[in-house]
């Protein structure tokens, strides 16, 4: 199993990649999916260390 450590780290790669932000399947599921985590522990994850929730987060990037 992944720490949530190391899938946070992928997360963060995962949403700086350009093309995986402009897919139209992007998604906060999907980016839990590619990197091997569930949906619930990096959204708890994130909202500690960051004040987001996965969704809202990955909606901010898309945005920029």
């Amino acid at each position: 199993m992944k720490t949530l450590s190391k899938a946070y780290a992928d997360f963060a790669r995962l949403t700086g990649d350009p093309s995986f932000l402009s897919s139209p399947d992007c998604s906060f599921q999907r980016a839990c999916r590619l990197v091997g985590v569930a949906p619930a522990d990096l959204d708890e994850l994130l909202r500690e260390e960051l004040g987001f929730d996965g969704p809202s987060l990955l909606h901010a990037l898309r945005m920029q």
